[in-house]
């Protein structure tokens, strides 16, 4: 996909995203050793990868600013 392709296109869930966030899920639970099947182990193992995500999106931004996107580019590919 071109950046022109990625423009057009609002950020999605699909398959794969649910298959790669499960697979993050179940690789960081490893990764603590939390091998209960609870809802607030899963609850907390989200929370933490939403936290890392937020962390490299606002990285991620910046990097795009210092390749001169605009911020209306910059908005457009997080669909704001």
């Amino acid at each position: 996909m071109t950046m022109l392709d990625v423009l057009d296109h609002a950020p999605f869930a699909d398959d794969d995203t649910a298959a790669l966030v499960t697979g993050a899920v179940g690789d960081l639970a490893e990764l603590r050793d939390l091998h209960h099947p609870n809802p607030a182990v899963r609850l907390h193992l989200l929370a933490s990868l939403h936290q890392e995500t937020r962390h490299q999106l606002l990285k991620a931004i910046l990097d795009a600013r210092d390749h001169h996107y605009s911020a209306t580019q910059i908005a457009v590919l997080l669909h704001l």
